[in-house]
């Protein structure tokens, strides 16, 4: 059995606002509580500190111990290494904490699958996520799987009920794949999702979006091909940022349409900017602005009028 030696130089209990304000927030809880613990311990000079027996005492894995650990050591909170009788922590202070404040661990970390599968064996809410895992799947979990779906608790800090849904989300999508389901947990830890109301509400928005993206597509005659990564951006600025309405997208694109001849997102976001500003409809004279953009264009006069007849039908809100 591996002892560790604790070095602590300071006669009381410290837990700096440096740790509070800045490692704490985005640290797995699991790893909070073994540092917590192991700086309590490092107090206690009359009790051995084992990995095993803070694991027993926290109720952990006695790899989630080592993984705490090697985490504070890449955060730069405390030292970390092993010698010949067994691990030797330091705890760092305020200073040299932010002298090593850029070194984070972000990786997700490895579990052996045995460590898992005995944790699954004693802990009987977990072996239930995992059986409902597997009727959602329609299969049984790899080892592989196992150890994912233990990240996502674990790592990522995701109760049992939000990665539950998270597979049910993605099953009914048809996206069974762990890789694909480990990304869209990342994403939604990374977004603070991590109770089931936020989940409901965030799959709720998502629907509504995928709504209006369906409408979109109807409004801009697109049928054959998917939105592009920077299409959707645009999309995205429109609904979430400026909260414009279907008929505002609308009007917005029969105005680029007849002003550009094309489908311009940078030219439709101005045009609902202006619309959501209400200076649209009152342009400046002889401007060059948005509603002169065809002014020297080169069109013949019977041209002109029929755009001009266009602008004044949007402006009626007639189609």
């Amino acid at each position: 059995m591996a002892s560790i030696k604790l070095n602590n130089k300071r006669y009381f209990v410290p837990l700096s606002m440096t740790f509070v304000d800045k490692f704490m927030p985005s640290a797995n809880a699991t790893y909070v509580k073994v540092y917590i613990y192991a700086l309590r311990s490092s107090f206690d000079t009359g009790y051995e500190v084992t990995i095993e027996s803070i694991a027993s005492k926290l109720n952990i894995l006695e790899s989630d111990v080592i993984k705490a650990f090697e985490y504070w050591k890449d955060a730069g909170v405390i030292t970390f290494k092993k010698g010949k009788l067994g691990y030797e922590i330091d705890f760092l202070n305020d200073d040299d904490v932010e002298i090593n404040s850029d070194k984070k661990n972000t990786s997700t970390p490895k579990y052996a699958a045995k460590d898992v599968t005995s944790y699954i064996k004693e802990n009987d809410d977990m072996k239930n996520m995992y059986q409902i895992a597997q009727g959602i799947l329609n299969r049984p979990l790899s080892s592989t799987e196992i150890t994912t779906l233990y990240s996502m608790y674990d790592w990522l800090g995701l109760p049992r009920e939000v990665v539950l849904m998270i597979l049910e989300n993605c099953a009914q999508i048809g996206k069974t794949n762990m890789r694909y389901i480990e990304k869209v947990a990342i994403s939604w830890s990374e977004k603070g999702i991590d109770t089931l109301d936020k989940a409901k509400a965030h799959l709720r928005a998502s629907k509504e979006f995928n709504t209006i993206k369906a409408k979109i597509k109807t409004i801009f005659q697109i049928k054959d091909r998917n939105f592009t990564e920077s299409e959707l951006k645009y999309i995205s600025k429109w609904i979430n940022d400026m909260s414009v309405s279907i008929d505002m997208i609308k009007k917005a694109y029969d105005i680029t349409v007849t002003n550009t001849q094309k489908l311009s997102y940078p030219y439709m976001t101005k045009i609902l900017q202006s619309l959501c500003d209400g200076t649209f409809d009152a342009p400046k004279s002889n401007a060059k602005g948005i509603i002169n953009y065809t002014e020297k264009t080169g069109l013949d006069k019977r041209e002109m009028d029929l755009i001009q007849k266009r602008r004044e039908y949007i402006k009626r809100g007639e189609n």
